[in-house]
């Protein structure tokens, strides 16, 4: 359509069958790679217009070759410039900006206080599902270090990638110091 774009490649085998594959373009003889991954995992590849592809599915072992299917798509594009909007000792808000092509199933989101997003229960504080452009937290802990993790749901079972973590400490809470000072004494100076 004259404009770049890119689009998300995989490599499924059916067990035992390894597989990986490589996107080149040009013409046979003069083949530049522009996109690989051994393992045949989805892998984003940017592309230009009105040019020719040739795509190459490969075994990554002599002895588990098989059956694999090759899969091409428009990616799900994830949120850009995520924003802790507030915190208070024990809540937070973000906000971020969608991607150009707004995901049809809003957004999936996690604040950890350990762990890598969607590495399942072990550090996972709070989470939830935003249809709009912010998510708010009120399961936090005062002076608490947390990161906040975003992916887009583009319809079932189609996500991003979860975003790089945005890392923040809620603030200390506040105490009420009991102080009484009825003025009923004084010495003045001098």
């Amino acid at each position: 359509s004259g404009t770049n774009t890119s689009l998300e490649f995989s490599a499924v085998a059916s067990l035992p069958t390894a597989v990986g594959f490589a996107v080149y373009s040009g013409v046979c003889g003069t083949l530049t790679q522009v996109g690989c991954n051994a393992s045949g995992a989805a892998t984003i590849v940017t592309l230009t217009a009105n040019t020719n592809y040739l795509i190459r599915v490969f075994s990554t072992s002599s002895a588990s070759r098989g059956s694999f299917v090759l899969n091409a798509k428009v990616p799900c594009l994830n949120a850009t410039a995520v924003t802790l909007a507030s915190s208070t000792a024990t809540s937070a808000t973000f906000t971020w900006t969608a991607p150009a092509s707004a995901p049809s199933n809003g957004y999936e989101w996690e604040i950890r206080s350990s762990g890598a997003a969607g590495s399942g229960a072990t550090g996972l504080v709070a989470s939830g599902n935003a249809a709009g452009l912010t998510a708010t937290s009120s399961l936090l802990t005062a002076s608490t270090s947390y990161t906040f993790y975003i992916r887009s749901s583009c319809s079932p079972g189609d996500f991003s990638v979860w975003s790089t973590g945005r890392a923040f400490v809620t603030p200390c809470a506040s105490v009420d110091v009991p102080y009484v000072q009825d003025f009923s004494g004084a010495t003045i100076p001098g």
